[in-house]
């Protein structure tokens, strides 16, 4: 999961994904249904977020609007996001 700038470009964010033991590690999607994770960011002072972030997995990616805050509203330093399991939504 990378944030996406005003731009549409990639932010030089990384995201570091939580390895908490879930079982099954993964979550799996039949055409039309949702997923949803939780996402935290503690502080960013590069270019601003515009609140859509490029998810990707092997053999695919989207972007996706999120909801909350954009961005972190500490100015720096620069840390990782953090992301846990999707879980099927609905």
């Amino acid at each position: 999961m990378t944030p996406l700038g005003l731009d549409g470009e990639l932010l030089a964010a990384e995201t570091i994904v939580t390895l908490e033991l879930r079982q099954p590690g993964f979550v799996e999607l039949a055409p039309g249904e949702r997923a949803r994770t939780r996402v935290g960011w503690g502080g960013w002072d590069g270019p601003p977020a515009s609140g859509t972030v490029l998810v990707t997995w092997a053999g695919g990616q989207t972007e996706v609007t999120a909801h909350g805050p954009v961005q972190p509203e500490a100015d720096g330093p620069a840390v990782n996001l953090w992301t846990s399991w999707f879980e099927r939504v609905g």
